[in-house]
Order: structure tokens, then C-alpha cells, then sequence
């Protein structure tokens, strides 16, 4: 999963050029509280038998998710996951 897009192991897969209604619970790590992240996305690809052990996948991407917390603690715990995942991505390029 990534700040715009995602991949997801599943038995079913949407085809190609769908669109899929996201919904993400977080559950964080230290505060106790979740985190929702919501989405509409489009598929990009399918892949089946995935590393041979009948197992499928596909991968979408959209806008960007849209978060909703139920505390201040957990809307900055996400922002730092965020952050984080951010400069990662930068390290990788």
C-alpha cells in the first residue's frame, strides 16, 4: 500500500480498468485507535498463481486515500507513518 495505490492478495479479482471502492482500517500501533482510509481506484493489472501456489492479486491506483481518524493522538500517528513512508520512497529513488 502506498500514499496512491495498492496491491491485494484476494481469491477474486476485479478485471483490468475497474473501478473498486477502497476501505482501509488502520489499527495503531501505540494509541490504541484506528484510522479509516477510503478510495475510489482504478485496476491496473490482475496476476494469477502468484510464486506458483494459486494465489491471485491485483494492483490499483487512484487519487490518494482519504483519512478520517477518531482522535487528534491517531491523526498525528498517521501523519508520521505517512511521513515516514514519504522519505522513504525518496531514499528508494
Amino acid at each position: 500500500m502506498s500514499v496512491e495505490g495498492i496491491f491485494v492478495m484476494t481469491a477474486t479479482c476485479p478485471p483490468p480498468d475497474a473501478l473498486v471502492h477502497m476501505e482501509v482500517i488502520l489499527h495503531l500501533s501505540n494509541s490504541g485507535s484506528t484510522a479509516q482510509m477510503k478510495s475510489v481506484m482504478k485496476v491496473l493489472r490482475v496476476d494469477h498463481d502468484l510464486a506458483g501456489n494459486n494465489r491471485s492479486g491485483f494492483s490499483a491506483t487512484g487519487k490518494g486515500f482519504l483519512l478520517s481518524t477518531l482522535s487528534e493522538r491517531a491523526s498525528r500517528e498517521v501523519a508520521g507513518l505517512i511521513k515516514g513512508s514519504k522519505e522513504a520512497a525518496k531514499l528508494h529513488k
